[in-house]
């Protein structure tokens, strides 16, 4: 093209040699550029130019009067601007319009802040946020021109780590004030003398206000020869910097931290990219698959977009793996580029503390102190470290703040710095560090009185790092015993909050750690609890053959009262299955062995299982007798636990035989004693039976009360069986108020919902609210076409064509549909 070999121009374009004059002239006539540009064209190519302006010893205003304010024609343009600019991807943001109204006041203002820092993680958006900012405010009056002046060094792509391109080694004073002079300035500058630099700029920045930003001012080294710089440059002009450091301990610079995105802007940048770039994988994600994308990659940009690329060639599965565990060079180089220059800053103490963070999420400054094994002193810089370089979050909490670790950074820490997955012979000392302080946490938290007592209020704050420490011990042998007797000490908790589903898979890891260790025992009491959790969640079958496993075990290793509270579970949760007759020969069982042992505990609670058999049996007598049985049982042992359920199963019994005057008393008393324990579940139990009391009493502004509250309670937890019951209360007292739509609505979720559990009983209930809505609607179309599918739910089922609901609700739609046929 011009003469010369492809390796110079290579040279040439990366940067590493000069053209020659001749050589620049024969490139200057290829591109066509005209005559009268073509001296400067040369020039520049050769590093050579300098625009034209005054003398910088004409820039000082000799006479004292107020330098003028730039015309429009000296005004750059926004092509020019954004030319200076780095390049950015065409991108559509999210979660950064409460940054840009928080910050664009600030910047426009014409008073201090004269500069303002955004700091975070790397790939956090830093940069992202100041060319957003910059687009927005080319097109106000407020600035008369803009600078961008980049120290980065380095890249990360989908491919990996880039270097880029530059001739500045570093960015310094001298070099800063070379680039802005460059963009800024309109005539020539010094190119040698820093002070005449300095006041040139001054100058500059004095006669038209400026906002000049400072993209990746990385290191203490960097603000600190910098800063002082800055501050005789500011006024009227203002910079903007981007730091993976914070600069909260400098008193006159405005800090911003930039955290990880919120799950539903992380949510909408996936769903975007998806189908912007037409990602099959990602556009027909559940929320299940987005949910674990943002459990593993967090709210990191710079993450989210490598899954997002990444998913164009792999199953998502395995992007979140490799995510995981570091196990390609692309997420190696990830880690590498947000985390490793921080990691490398630490001194001993912070990286102590750095590692003993994911043992104590959402922590307290004693917490940190306790995992760390710092002194207090020494763990108030270590954490002021931490927190300059963005890898602790500070959130609010009792007592005091809590510290809390990006979810990223939490994986950089255990799979690249910890290595937690590394076999035994390769385990390093910030390995060993973790483990033996995972063992200290799990006996602190063992320990606790709180936890003992069941302090609600105190373990709804901690239970995070509870469940944290023990789900890390369950991955160490030796922390076996520990972790067991927390288990058992949280259990009780864990069951009342309705957090079933966490503590379930607690349980079943617990359960294989059991047998592991061969401990028979202890696997024994696991799966006990294992089933008291299946059965909360209504999954009979699992609860089943759970038990069935429990009894085998007790057995064979003559554990008399684990068998027996297997055989009173077992019994109780056959009664789901109308096994009638197997249900009571497992409850007396349990029974004979209770009564022999003396075991009052296990006698309330099979005595209960007895009358809940009964009631649903309604052998009312029967019922009553066994339900009171347990009653003054669990009264005489002060267990409340106990006592709200049984009275809880009295207040039901009393609806069932239509005495709910007789019910409502008993089920405040058992609503008093959920309200004390915590007990969410029983709680939200006691709300939805009030609502058939009131609703037997045709109080329905009461009932309707009370069954919301309970839908609300229900929501939190996985009790569906529940949750469709009070949809199923909700529409039968809609119907009941007139309010025919809504009840319609209610009643076709609910039977949806019982379908989905496979609940013929309550399905045929459904069934028939909704043939009694169709008949209140004169719908004899679908009246008819309901009552067809009741009567063949009736018919595949012998119980079903017993039930006094089905039965009178068919024979009142007979008597209807004659009565429409005869006139």
């Amino acid at each position: 093209m011009v003469g010369c070999a492809p390796i110079t121009v290579k040279k040439i374009e990366r940067d590493e040699r000069r053209p020659s004059v001749e050589m620049a002239d024969l490139i200057a006539v290829h591109l066509k550029i005209p005559e009268e540009e073509r001296s400067k064209f040369i020039r520049r190519a050769r590093g050579e130019y300098i625009p034209h302006l005054q003398a910088p010893d004409q820039l000082a205003s000799s006479d004292g009067e107020t330098p003028k304010a730039p015309t429009e024609d000296e005004r750059a343009d926004r092509g020019q601007i954004l030319g200076r600019l780095s390049p950015l991807p065409d991108q559509k943001l999210f979660g950064v319009e409460e940054k840009i109204a928080k910050l664009m006041p600030l910047l426009l203002a014409t008073d201090r802040p004269w500069i303002v820092a955004l700091d975070g993680l790397g790939g956090i958006g830093k940069t992202t946020l100041a060319h957003a900012m910059i687009n927005r405010l080319i097109d106000l009056d407020d600035f008369d021109d803009f600078g961008w002046v980049s120290a980065k060094q380095q890249e990360f792509s989908g491919r990996g780590i880039r270097r880029i391109p530059t001739e500045i080694p570093a960015l310094d004073g001298d070099a800063l004030l070379t680039a802005l002079l460059e963009q800024l300035a309109n005539g020539p500058y010094p190119t040698e003398n820093y002070l005449a630099k300095r006041t040139a700029l001054k100058e500059v920045l004095e006669q038209k206000r400026c906002l000049i930003v400072i993209d990746n001012l990385e290191t203490v080294v960097d603000h600190e020869s910098l800063l002082p710089l800055l501050r005789q440059l500011t006024g009227p002009s203002k910079f903007l910097l981007t730091t993976r450091v914070s600069l909260n301990y400098v008193g006159d610079v405005l800090c911003e931290s930039l955290s990880e995105l919120a799950w539903p802007d992380a949510i909408a940048l996936l769903k975007h990219e998806a189908n912007v770039q037409q990602l099959p994988q990602l556009q027909t994600a559940n929320d299940s698959i987005l949910r674990e994308i943002y459990q593993t990659a967090g709210g990191n940009p710079l993450a989210l977009k490598m899954v997002i690329g990444q998913t164009r060639f792999l199953p998502i599965s395995q992007v979140l793996s490799s995510l995981r565990l570091a196990q390609t060079k692309q997420t190696d180089q990830l880690y590498h580029y947000i985390y490793r220059e921080a990691w490398e800053m630490l001194d001993e103490n912070a990286r102590k503390l750095f590692v003993s963070l994911p043992i104590v999420p959402n922590g307290t400054f004693e917490q940190l102190r306790l995992a760390s094994q710092l002194p207090a002193f020494d763990l108030q810089s270590a954490l002021s470290d931490l927190i300059d370089l963005s890898l602790v979050e500070i959130g609010p909490g009792e007592p005091g703040p809590r510290y809390k670790l990006h979810r990223l950074t939490e994986t950089f820490l255990m799979h690249e710095v910890i290595k937690w997955q590394a076999d035994e012979s390769d385990i390093n000392q910030e390995g060993s560090f973790f483990k033996d302080q995972i063992g200290v946490m799990v006996d602190h938290w063992q320990n606790k009185q709180e936890i003992t007592n069941v302090d609600v209020e105190h373990l709804d704050q901690e239970k995070e790092g509870i469940l944290k420490a023990i789900h890390l011990a369950l991955s160490i042998p030796e922390s076996w015993e520990a972790s067991k007797g927390l288990i058992l000490a949280l259990t009780r908790y864990m069951e009342r909050r309705g957090h079933w589903r966490e503590w379930e898979n607690t349980l079943e890891i617990a359960v294989n750690m059991a047998r592991f260790v061969n401990d028979e025992a202890g696997e024994i009491r696991m799966l006990g609890l294992l089933g008291r959790i299946l059965i909360r969640q209504n999954k009979t079958d699992e609860v089943i053959q759970n038990y069935r496993k429990v009894i085998r075990l007790a057995r064979t290793t003559k554990n008399e009262v684990e068998e027996a509270r297997a055989c009173s579970n077992l019994g109780y949760t056959l009664i789901d299955k109308e096994q009638f007759w197997r249900s009571e020969v497992m409850a007396c069982h349990a029974i004979d062995i209770f009564t022999k042992l003396d075991n009052q505990h296990g006698l309330a609670h099979t005595n209960n299982h007895l009358g809940w058999l009964f009631v649903k049996k309604k052998e009312w007598e029967k019922a009553e007798t066994y339900l009171q049985v347990a009653c003054e049982i669990w009264q005489k042992m002060e267990d409340l636990s106990g006592l709200q359920s049984g009275i809880g199963n009295l207040g039901i019994l009393y609806n069932e035989m239509s005495l709910p005057k007789k019910a409502i008393p008993i089920l405040e008393k058992q609503l008093e004693i959920s309200n004390s324990l915590g007990d969410q579940t029983a709680l939200a139990i006691a709300y939805l039976n009030l609502s058939v009391s009131y609703e037997k009493l045709s109080e329905l502004h009461k009932a309707l009360d009370y069954a919301e509250r309970a839908e609300r309670l229900f929501k939190t937890q996985n009790n569906l069986q529940s949750l469709f019951s009070s949809w199923e209360n909700i529409g039968k007292i809609n119907m009941q108020s007139g309010e025919l739509e809504i009840a319609h609505h209610y009643f076709e979720s609910a039977l949806s919902g019982f379908l989905s559990l496979d609940n013929k009983d309550a399905q045929a209930r459904v069934e028939s609210h909704l043939l009694r809505l169709y008949l209140k609607q004169d719908k004899w179309a679908n009246a008819s076409e309901k009552a067809d599918a009741l009567r063949s739910l009736s018919q595949k089922h012998a119980h079903i064509n017993k039930n006094q609901l089905v039965v009178t609700t068919l024979a009142d739609f007979d008597f209807a549909n004659q009565n429409r046929l005869n006139r």
